[in-house]
């Protein structure tokens, strides 16, 4: 059971696309915010402090992202897969993808400097885009592995249908009285 992969796993990589997809809406939203002024100062936090943080965000969403990438590499060196032509193809528009939500987060993460009147909008239609782009890359993850994850659940529960087949062989079936009913029985009082 030790050298199967828990059909959980892709549950944890899943996970992981997830939260680095949120973490960079969160630099997205976090950057209107802060672009958003009251009284010519910013409302959320002071510029160094804005910066730490987007930046601590960005680093964490990578981080996210690169154990993601990991984790699917180990299932797929544990399963011995081969993908074919189709599913490398979405792999590969899955990285492209992930990397233009990069260039938007850095579009966002950078907008303190460039300033101009309608900056809103465009921070707006570019999370707005980012959500977007997220769905089709979860979609299109999801997609990717529909080969790998039947392969690692037939090895799973394969091993789980093994076990009941023994547990059964060794129960012992007790002898019954034919006609045997509980509420039947009489009394004896003599």
């Amino acid at each position: 059971m030790k050298d199967k992969i828990n059909p959980r796993s892709f549950t944890m990589t899943k996970f992981l696309l997830t939260l680095g997809l949120i973490l960079n809406y969160t630099i997205s939203l976090m950057a209107f915010i802060n672009i958003h002024k009251g009284n010519e100062e910013n409302l959320l936090l002071s510029t160094r402090s804005y910066l730490i943080i987007e930046i601590l965000l960005l680093v964490s969403s990578m981080v996210s992202f690169i154990v993601f990438f990991l984790v699917r590499k180990d299932i797929n060196k544990k399963i011995n897969y081969k993908y074919n032509k189709k599913e490398k193809t979405l792999i590969y528009i899955i990285f492209s993808i992930l990397s233009l939500v990069f260039v938007i987060t850095f579009i966002n993460l950078f907008t303190i400097f460039f300033i101009f009147e309608k900056i809103e909008i465009l921070i707006i239609v570019l999370l707005v885009v980012q959500l977007i782009i997220g769905i089709s890359i979860s979609i299109l993850e999801s997609y990717s592995r529909l080969s790998e994850q039947v392969i690692v659940n037939k090895l799973w529960f394969e091993n789980d249908e093994d076990k009941k087949e023994v547990k059964k062989s060794e129960t012992k079936v007790i002898n019954k009285k034919e006609n045997f009913n509980p509420f039947m029985e009489e009394e004896d009082n003599d």
